[in-house]
């Protein structure tokens, strides 16, 4: 036994990026959270933020409270 562990299961299941996929990540990149729009997206979130990060596209929530002070 050389000690490596075969699997048949299929490391990477590689689904190619469609033009309707990007407009549908352009449209909810930064609505909500990551986990959702890979769920909408039906990817992996390592997927989705490889891809948005390839597109130049934030994830990163919009937030009305940005950049106030609490209590202020």
């Amino acid at each position: 036994m050389t000690g490596v562990q075969t699997c048949a299961l299929p490391i990477c299941n590689f689904t190619p990026w469609t033009p309707a996929d990007e407009k549908k990540l352009r449209k909810l990149a930064g609505k909500m959270s990551t986990a959702k729009v890979a769920k909408a997206l039906n990817r992996s979130v390592a997927a989705v933020t490889f891809k948005a990060f390839s597109l130049r596209l934030s994830l990163r929530l919009a937030s009305s409270n940005r950049g106030r002070r609490l209590g202020h």
